[in-house]
C-alpha cells in the first residue's frame, strides 16, 4: 500500500533526519541531498522521502524552494517562547531566528534615497530601494503580540523575487536572495541601541526599546539587505558570546579577541 500520509516509513525518515542534525551532520543553513539521494541513503522511496519532507516544513524545520533545493531553517523542535532570549555566536543564528519566528508583510514599496536614507543605508542619494514594513510575532506559545517591529530595505534589483516570494517563505529574506541569485552574504554588521519609543511601536508607556540595525553585506561590503529592528524590551533579551583567540606561545604579538 503506498503512503500518502505520514506513517511508520515516513516518521523513520523524520527521525534519521532529525539524529543527523542533533549529531551535527546537518546545521542551518544546509541544502539536504536531493530526495532521489535521500531516498537512496535511507532504502525508502522517494515519495517516503517527500512525505517526510511536507511534515519538516510544516515544523518549520526546513524551507523547499524548485530549482533551489531543500534548506535546513531550525534544528530544535523546543517551544519558541512569547518572551525571546536570542543567542547569537554565529551567522546561522540569525537563520534560526528567522526560522522560530513568523513573518508578517506590511507596507512594501519602492523608495528614491534622499540625503538622510542614503547614508542610513551606505549608499548614494537617487539609489533606489524596496522598503518593507513588518513585524514577527513567535511561531507557538499563542501570543500574536509583536516581538519586532521592523523595516527592510532591499536594493532594488531584487524587488521581483521580493515581491513574489517573500510573504510565503519560511526564512530570511538575504536566504530568499541567496537562493535566487546565487550570491552570498559574506559579513553582517549591526549596531545596537537604546531608543525612545514611538507611536508605531504601539507599547505600554513604560516599555523601553531596543533598535537594532543590521546590515548584511557581499564580498566587496555592498548592502544586500539593511534591516532596521525595534524590540520591547519586555519580551525580548539579546545574548552575545564572545570567543577570545590567543596567539600560539612564543607570538610575542598581543591576544587578540574576536567576536563570532
Amino acid at each position: 500500500m503506498r503512503e500518502t500520509v505520514a506513517g511508520p516509513r515516513s516518521q523513520e525518515v523524520i527521525g534519521k533526519l532529525l539524529s543527523q542534525i542533533r549529531m551535527g551532520g546537518l546545521k542551518v543553513g544546509d541544502l539536504l541531498p536531493a530526495e532521489v539521494e535521500l531516498a537512496n541513503q535511507l532504502g525508502v522511496s522517494r515519495a517516503t522521502v517527500r512525505i517526510a519532507l511536507g511534515e519538516l516544513e510544516e515544523m518549520r524545520m526546513i524551507s523547499r524552494r524548485r530549482g533551489v533545493g531543500t534548506r535546513l531553517v531550525r534544528d530544535s523542535l523546543e517551544p519558541v517562547p512569547s518572551s525571546f532570549v536570542f543567542e547569537l555566536n554565529r551567522y546561522e543564528d540569525l537563520l534560526r531566528y528567522a526560522s522560530a519566528t513568523r513573518r508578517i508583510i506590511g507596507d512594501m514599496r519602492m523608495v528614491v534615497a534622499d540625503a538622510p536614507l542614503a547614508q542610513l543605508l551606505r549608499s548614494r542619494p537617487g539609489s533606489r530601494w524596496l522598503h518593507i514594513d513588518f513585524t514577527r510575532v513567535a511561531l507557538e506559545g499563542g501570543n500574536d503580540k509583536p516581538l519586532v517591529r521592523g523595516s527592510m530595505y532591499a536594493s532594488a534589483q531584487y524587488e521581483d523575487v521580493l515581491r513574489n516570494y517573500l510573504a510565503d517563505y519560511t526564512g530570511s529574506a538575504v536566504a530568499l536572495i541567496e537562493d535566487h541569485y546565487g550570491i552570498i552574504a559574506s559579513s553582517v554588521h549591526q549596531t545596537i541601541r537604546a531608543d525612545k519609543q514611538k507611536p508605531a511601536d504601539d507599547l505600554s508607556p513604560e516599555d523601553p526599546v531596543l533598535e537594532i540595525m543590521r546590515y548584511y553585506l557581499d564580498r566587496n561590503d555592498a548592502v544586500l539587505v539593511a534591516v532596521q529592528n525595534r524590540y520591547p524590551a519586555s519580551q525580548f533579551t539579546y545574548n552575545i558570546t564572545f570567543n577570545r583567540r590567543i596567539e600560539p606561545a612564543g607570538n610575542h604579538a598581543e591576544p587578540k579577541e574576536t567576536a563570532s
